[in-house]
């Protein structure tokens, strides 16, 4: 349909206020698509780039059909990760509430009483809120407010839904959607995303039962890339002196590297400088969203908090001091700037090869527009628990099978069987945290012993995990290691970190901190993978095919004569060893009376520790080293033809058997997500090696490769030798 067949579809009231009050000429190739299709009230997941007009594609018929429909309030729930989207959302609402005789209220924990008591006397034709909001009012209010707040809800839009719904709080808000249906004749639930590569599965998420409709935006983004080489920091500096005149956001990979790079570019450019990070207080945040938006030119600086689609305004260039982990990242962050010019500019700042590499792999993907697919945990049993006890708190008593059928509805727990439910409702009752008395569940003594502080406030989030534990010497943060690499460890054992020879002091646990003491170099002490979270499955596969030279070469033109030279010699040495991409080379040497051997998988340092950990199963390591592009192992015994007959024998069927054996084989008493410490053992086992190791990405490699043995092979500039 054109644009102008679109429109006629639409109330000429906001036909007017679309043209004339927001000065739109046409509709955006994604609002084409969409606004049938919602106004025909289908679910649908909607999938665009940043500024490509996504949200107003969700917006329009919507607003179209609280205008000519008359709607109760509260008809439009809108659901978001963070409180800043939140707040961002109801400024860009008021115009259109203010020109149509509507209302929105914002509810989340920075709220005021006062509000949300004006809210619940009157409430507003739209709600915004998270996860954690809405668990409260489903828990603390009565049914009569229940009614009021969500007996009339017509369409939830669940926005940037790719962030959160791998986490602890996607599992935690599919369940609230479906206890919503019990206030609700039902409503259409719209899905927003700049990446998802799975859309199916996102699909199931947002509703297993009934069609979802997946619209995407065809149209490639234009993206204008330059990359600038820096041997010290303060060259960084110089290097952004030509956009002195330009609105330019630089994302830096922590709070201390955003303060540093503030700190360096206040001294050295004569221009706006503000800076954006979570540990900045609020109002200090905020008015630097607002003054930065209203800026015509000046330097953001910010950790991945601006990453999200938080309106700052047109931005001329994105810049990176380090490139992120994963391509959904990085293509999030380079479709923030663009959206006047419909150009997407990127300035990436890179000081050695390898991270060149890293670009031009991100680089690669971004054009052939592929991201990571979405995982969303199976056998969730610590945030099951977590929704089994909100379900009691809710209705004070339920019938012992009630909550299973709740549960058991929502595509993140349908696989749960009722023995399992039984065996924990059983642990939950012995350790008092139940009561059961006749056949009637209510919670017990020790629930309001262990949640009950300040009126059971930290029960509503589920959000405590980490994905990696900071190192601090002292009070001095040094770095981050992932939960990958903690579990196991003592205190007493040593590691490298950026050079330095460490001894672990103390683990923290409940607040993921290593504490370390500085160790005096001995042999003994074994290097590790630069204490950074590991990069994705698919673009640590990239970067193997662009050794193989699979990969765009008009990309080089973005890049110095230093990083192209060696680029073409790394690959004209893998041409040497006749790889291809469904290979996987191992080589050996010998050194001393040992057998160190290799495995370049390129697969990323989760599947590789775990494939690290299978293979010990079944031969003797003495040593091992994982990152994300190579196992090293170390051992007595000649046994690499035995690794790649065991890795050659796994297909989809024997390698669960082989994970479930080594999973069985391990205990991980110390990593603990904020609900599973109330789990039966067993139970929390399962759902501790659920989180943190990477079987599907390991599925896949071993299916579509065979391991081979590569004589002479070295990536020494990849090895930490």
């Amino acid at each position: 349909m054109t644009g102008n067949d679109v429109l006629g579809l639409l109330d000429y009231k906001l036909k007017y206020f679309l043209q004339n009050n927001l000065g739109w000429t046409d509709l955006t190739e994604i609002q084409k698509e969409t606004i049938p299709i919602i106004l025909n009230n289908k679910n649908s997941l909607i999938i665009a780039p940043t500024a490509s007009g996504k949200t107003e594609a969700a917006l329009i018929p919507i607003y179209n059909n609280l205008i000519t429909k008359s709607l109760d309030a509260t008809s439009v729930l809108y659901i978001a990760p963070l409180k800043a989207l939140i707040n961002d959302m109801d400024k860009r609402l008021h115009s259109w509430n203010k020109y149509f005789g509507l209302s929105a209220t914002k509810w989340h924990g920075d709220v005021s009483v006062s509000m949300k008591n004006k809210y619940l006397k009157k409430p507003t034709d739209i709600l915004l809120t998270t996860p954690e909001s809405l668990e409260v009012m489903l828990i603390n209010k009565s049914e009569g407010q229940k009614k009021k707040i969500f007996g009339n809800i017509k369409y939830v839009i669940i926005d940037e839904i790719h962030y959160f719904i791998e986490s602890e709080r996607g599992i935690q808000l599919n369940s609230l959607l479906k206890r919503l249906t019990e206030y609700t004749d039902g409503f259409i639930k719209i899905g927003l995303s700049a990446t998802v590569g799975n859309p199916e599965v996102v699909s199931k998420w947002i509703d297993y039962k009934n069609p979802v409709k997946v619209i995407k935006t065809s149209a490639k983004p234009v993206i204008k890339y330059k990359t600038q080489f820096y041997d010290k920091k303060m060259e960084i500096a110089e290097n952004l002196k030509p956009y002195s005149n330009k609105k330019l956001l630089l994302f830096c990979k922590s709070r201390q590297s955003v303060e540093e790079i503030n700190t360096l570019l206040k001294d050295k450019l004569d221009t706006n400088i503000y800076l954006h990070h979570s540990s900045i207080n609020k109002d200090l945040r905020e008015e630097n969203e607002d003054l930065f938006k209203n800026q015509e030119k000046g330097i953001m600086v910010s950790t991945n908090t601006l990453e999200l689609g938080i309106d700052i305004g047109n931005i001329d260039v994105v810049s990176m001091i380090t490139p992120p982990n994963e391509i959904s990242s990085f293509m999030q962050k380079i479709g923030r700037s663009g959206r006047k010019s419909k150009i997407e500019r990127a300035l990436l700042f890179t000081s050695d090869d390898i991270t060149s590499l890293k670009y031009l792999a991100q680089m690669n993907l971004s054009y052939e527009n592929k991201v990571e697919d979405i995982n969303i945990r199976k056998y969730a049993l610590d945030i099951y628990l977590h929704q089994i006890l909100s379900i009691i708190f809710q209705k004070t008593e339920i019938n012992i099978p009630d909550a299973y059928y709740i549960l058991h509805d929502t595509y993140v727990f349908k696989d749960i069987s009722k023995d399992t439910y039984k065996e924990l409702i059983k642990h939950l009752v012995d350790s008092k945290i139940l009561d059961l008395i006749g056949k009637k569940l209510s919670l017990g003594y020790e629930f309001e012993k262990l949640f009950g502080q300040m009126n059971f406030l930290n029960f509503y989030s589920v959000f405590t995990t980490s994905t990696s534990f900071k190192i601090k010497n002292g009070l001095k943060e040094i770095g981050e290691l992932d939960v990958l690499y903690v579990f196991g460890l003592k205190s007493g054992a040593r590691f490298i970190l950026s050079g330095q020879y460490w001894e672990i002091t103390e683990i923290d646990y409940n607040n993921y901190i290593i504490y370390v003491k500085k160790s005096p170099k001995t042999k003994e002490i074994p290097g590790w993978n630069s204490g950074n979270q590991y990069q994705s499955y698919l673009l640590c596969r990239q970067i193997y095919d662009i050794l193989l030279d699979n990969f765009d070469h008009t990309l080089l033109e973005k890049f110095n004569d230093k990083f192209n030279i060696w680029l073409k010699n790394l690959i004209e040495y893998t041409k040497e060893f006749n790889l291809n991409y469904n290979i996987v080379p191992i080589t050996f040497r010998y050194k001393e009376d040992l057998q160190v051997i290799h495995i370049y998988t390129f697969a990323g340092g989760k599947v590789n520790l775990l494939l690290s950990n299978l293979i010990s199963e079944h031969v003797e390591i003495i040593e091992s080293e994982e990152n994300d592009y190579y196992i090293k192992l170390v051992s007595p015994d000649d046994i690499v033809e035995d690794i790649v007959l065991f890795y050659n024998n796994l297909d989809e069927n024997n390698i669960n058997h082989e994970t479930e054996t080594y999973l069985n084989s391990i205990t991980i008493e110390e990593f603990r997500t904020k609900y599973s410490p109330y789990l039966p053992e067993e139970q929390q086992e399962t759902t501790i090696k659920g989180l943190i190791f990477n079987f599907d990405d390991l599925q896949d490699l071993v299916t579509h490769t065979n391991m081979e043995i590569v004589s002479g092979l070295n990536y020494k500039e990849l090895n930490n030798e």
